[in-house]
């Protein structure tokens, strides 16, 4: 081969390599963008799981805070309860004592029971005797009571004043005598007669009876 073939060889053997070297660059250039963008959104992802992180580290962090303070609350009121129980078991010891003591005394009870239950029925007669002679002085009493009730109501009966019943029909059916001339020759100077009398005046006087004078101003009473 000729000097100028070599030379041709070599001229298009740098073309080819410029061609391929701005291929390559193009290609590295390309491929660049590529990879950082990838590793932006990487970077970006990481920063958003890395705040989450902090944020669920602080969560956890609060919530060991509010386990370790529901321990010693815990601890406190064990300790609390601990004592309480110290407290309740002398409390039953006390109690196991006095128990025993109560059934000494149950004993001693129940022996002395055995002598009370001898006198007791001597005294349940006595009582049944009592109780008999109890009933006859209620049935006494039952009788006076019942003759006191039957006085007090007559006596009641006595002193209540005495009034017209009916004076408003009283005086309707003595209207059709309108006129009737009427007097009074006496009444007892109580207070009962008195007032009796002025309600049958009234009754007589709204009925249009005329009242007249008595004939003689010596008979006995007080003319209304």
């Amino acid at each position: 081969m000729s000097v100028e073939g070599l030379k041709s060889l070599f001229d298009i053997a740098t073309v080819v390599l410029l061609g391929l070297t701005f291929f390559a660059g193009a290609g590295v250039l390309i491929t660049g963008n590529i990879i950082n963008k990838r590793q932006d959104g990487k970077l970006r992802q990481f920063d958003v799981d890395l705040t989450g992180a902090k944020t669920e580290l602080a969560k956890q962090q609060e919530r060991a805070a509010k386990a370790e303070a529901s321990i010693a609350l815990a601890e406190q009121h064990s300790a609390e309860a601990n004592k309480k129980a110290e407290g309740f078991r002398l409390d039953i010891a006390t109690a196991n004592e006095s128990a025993a003591h109560a059934q000494a005394s149950l004993a001693q009870a129940e022996q002395n029971s055995a002598e009370a239950n001898a006198k007791a029925e001597g005294f349940r007669l006595d009582i049944a005797k009592a109780n008999e002679a109890s009933s006859k002085a209620q049935a006494q009493v039952a009788g006076a009571t019942a003759e006191a009730a039957k006085a007090n109501l007559e006596l009641a009966r006595i002193r209540t004043p005495r009034s017209l019943s009916n004076a408003a029909g009283l005086t309707e059916s003595m209207k059709p005598f309108r006129g009737t001339e009427y007097v009074f020759f006496g009444c007892f100077q109580d207070q009962d007669s008195i007032n009796l009398l002025m309600q049958i005046d009234k009754a007589l006087s709204d009925a249009g009876w005329m009242r007249g004078k008595l004939p003689l101003r010596t008979l006995l009473g007080t003319s209304s």
